[in-house]
């Protein structure tokens, strides 16, 4: 193996004309199409830079250093500005992807910290990037893995509804109230199914075995720690959704019935604001969500899938702290989605991008943007 450094250098295009000597007309070269048109920069100059910030995480501060390595002087300004045109580009294909999302009847969703600065105050306001996750892999389902990001200004339940608007089926989340608004009967659409995480179950009598060494916390624990491990066993025979359904029908429903009898007791002899009274009653609130998964094979045990791909945007806030701006929060979010799909389905973003830009340069018919979602990629797998 080798390696070489990556080399930016200036390209000078001639495109001569030619003049009939008889009919006084002319012929020019014909010039290659470009996103980036009437501009100095080059697409895969503005791909590189995408790529730098939302997949390696590098803020743009540090990449107008690694161009100033390399002889480059490129403001930072100069970058954002192209980071944000970027995403108004991209912004068709994301939404795209977003329908396409939306289409199926079975997601997860999540959300996490973006703080945006407030130009003229020196601070910061906290708002939120809401994670819309599909992922069928473990049971075969037969559509590809995907995650669209959605800027908001606030964690309210109302931008959850927004969001989803149109949507109908089985959301799986985390125990976060907001949520609770989608299954009211006259939302539109109807009501949705929520099913809850026994991953967030199993954090809070973690945390009070840890704080307390509770013997009642250890049985909890051990309980679902034989759930988690007949779901092992499923996803390690590549299980469907009917054989998921039936497996824990038959050995999953027995322990749970049991763990939620046992909590019921335990409640009535432990104090409702003790440590372990708290975590009794978060996972006896969600009981019905919770129970989602055994009746259900297309459901996961928790909603881990959905915070993975919430990962990256947590590196990228602790490399670059915030968002310039309300509209560079929102570009983050469609090159984070486009980027967070590639890495799902196994395409390296840089191979996309540039595939995706050549193609709209070539004037791509708005009608065949969703042919440019990162799946349909005719290059760039890779192994990680």
């Amino acid at each position: 193996m080798s390696h070489k450094p990556a080399e930016i250098y200036v390209i000078q295009e001639i495109y001569p004309k030619y003049r009939c000597q008889n009919c006084d007309r002319f012929a020019q070269a014909k010039v290659p199409g470009r996103v980036f048109d009437y501009t100095r920069f080059d697409d895969s100059l503005v791909v590189g830079a995408l790529v730098a910030k939302y997949a390696d995480f590098l803020p743009l501060y540090r990449i107008q250093q690694i161009f100033g390595r390399s002889g480059i002087r490129l403001n930072r300004t100069t970058l954002s500005r192209l980071v944000l045109k970027a995403g108004d580009f991209l912004r068709p294909i994301y939404e795209s992807l977003i329908a396409d999302i939306k289409s199926d009847t079975k997601l997860f969703a999540d959300e996490t910290r973006i703080p945006v600065l407030q130009p003229g105050l020196g601070k910061t306001k906290t708002c939120y990037a809401w994670a819309i996750c599909r992922d069928d892999r473990r049971w075969r389902g037969n559509k590809p893995p995907a995650v669209s990001f959605h800027f908001t200004g606030s964690r309210e339940g109302r931008h959850a509804e927004t969001i989803l608007e149109g949507y109908s089926g089985v959301l799986q989340v985390d125990g976060y109230a907001g949520y609770n608004r989608l299954t009211r009967e006259e939302r539109a659409g109807g009501s949705l199914a929520l099913a809850y995480c026994w991953a967030h179950a199993r954090r809070k009598f973690e945390h009070v075995k840890k704080s307390t060494g509770s013997a009642e916390a250890s049985e909890v624990l051990e309980r679902i720690r034989a759930l988690y491990a007949i779901e092992k066993s499923l996803q390690k025979n590549h299980a469907t959704a009917l054989v998921r359904q039936a497996v824990r029908e038959a050995q999953s429903k027995p322990i749970v019935d049991a763990l939620f009898n046992y909590l019921e007791n335990l409640s009535s002899r432990i104090l409702g604001k003790s440590v372990l009274g708290e975590a009794i009653n978060y996972t006896m609130k969600l009981r019905n969500g919770l129970r989602v998964f055994l009746s259900d094979g297309r459901v996961e045990i928790d909603s881990n899938p959905v915070e993975n791909t919430i990962r990256p945007l947590a590196v990228l806030r602790k490399n670059a702290l915030f968002a310039g701006s309300a509209r560079g929060g929102d570009v983050w979010t469609i090159i984070s989605s486009l980027i967070g799909t590639c890495k799902l389905n196994g395409v390296e973003p840089h191979a996309y991008f540039s595939w995706v830009f050549e193609n709209l340069a070539n004037k791509l018919p708005l009608s065949k943007y969703d042919k440019l979602l990162p799946w349909h990629c005719p290059r760039g797998a890779y192994a990680v």
